[in-house]
């Protein structure tokens, strides 16, 4: 239960509630701890109330246009998914949650996370020219970002939003996180990625979701083409493709090649290319990324296996995504 504390914090269960450290469209994340462990966590925190609002305002514009209802945009259900997806991964490369907590009486709900101290891994956004990160530090965050995506793959989960701002750091220039899973799909047989609706961020998005009329496409290569953005933002410090209006970018996503610059080393432009072919059936998989010539040093710096951290991962079911496990408080 929530309680608010004389000097005007709150209290959920026994996570303190220190500060506002992010907010989205949905949640506000808090930095919390514990006072018996003293220890950090990133609390999110939901207004269901308002969820449903929105869900319904989704219902009464798909009924006026008559289209299929679609239970996939539930902002409830994404969360939901979240938390069921998450609860079945271990990786040093995917973040961890602990606990979902649900409180009756302000029907607000709260995912409890490992908190990163180094916040996101690289700050971009549309229109911005950063400061790029050299060859070895990129190097040195994308061997743990496709670490932590080729074990996603190898359980069957597509990410389905991989950017920057969810790559979190658990300390400056330390461990990258994979986070914000709320999009994300789990395929159930093996081989079978095929993906029917759109989801990411525009500027990550692969050739074939920007395709008009293009009714399928594949999770994993698209994972792949959205880290390929990623790492041309932490090269070359800005987006590879970058047009104001939706509709420029995604032609531009669709018809044209990104720019890259002449400094960049023959190994690394070869894998940006490869990950950048916009055939995808073609395009590089995220397992031979990780034995790549310059994510290896060619061969001197292999990767570590995954391959013990696999689990015999459970499909998450229709029932799995509707209870989520949601500990009342």
């Amino acid at each position: 239960m929530s309680v608010q504390l004389k000097d005007g914090s709150r209290k959920i269960n026994q996570y303190h509630l220190l500060k506002e450290i992010g907010k989205g469209s949905f949640a506000i994340v808090h930095l919390g701890e514990t006072s018996d462990e003293q220890r950090f966590y990133a609390i999110k925190e939901f207004d269901k109330r308002r969820m449903r609002r929105q869900r319904l305002m989704e219902l009464r514009k798909q009924l006026k246009t008559l289209s299929i209802l679609n239970d996939d945009k539930d902002p409830l259900n994404l969360v939901r998914t979240e938390v069921a997806i998450m609860k079945k991964l271990h990786h040093p490369n995917v973040l961890k949650i602990y606990e979902a907590l649900d409180d009756p009486n302000t029907d607000h709900l709260y995912l409890v996370f490992e908190y990163c101290h180094g916040g996101v891994v690289y700050s971009i956004k549309p229109g911005q020219q950063n400061t790029p990160l050299s060859e070895e530090q990129a190097r040195h965050y994308f061997q743990q970002i496709m670490s932590g995506v080729a074990y996603l793959h190898s359980l069957g989960i597509a990410h389905r939003d991989i950017k920057p701002d969810n790559i979190l750091l658990a300390h400056a220039k330390g461990n990258c996180k994979i986070a914000d899973f709320g999009v994300s799909e789990m395929f159930m047989k093996p081989g079978d990625d095929m993906v029917s609706d759109m989801a990411g961020t525009p500027a990550f998005m692969s050739p074939q979701l920007c395709k008009a009329g293009n009714a399928f496409s594949h999770g994993y290569t698209d994972d792949v083409w959205a880290c390929g953005v990623t790492l041309y933002c932490f090269l070359m410090g800005r987006l590879p493709f970058d047009k104001p209006a939706i509709l420029d970018l995604y032609s531009s996503i669709v018809n044209e090649e990104p720019e890259f610059d002449s400094r960049l080393s023959p190994e690394c432009l070869d894998l940006l290319q490869k990950m950048f072919i916009k055939d995808e059936s073609n395009r590089i998989t995220a397992d031979a990324i990780l034995e790549h010539p310059w994510i290896t040093k060619n061969g001197t710096e292999p990767v570590p296996s995954y391959s013990d951290l696999e689990t015999s991962l459970e499909s998450i079911t229709d029932e799995d995504v509707q209870s989520a496990q949601f500990q009342l408080m």
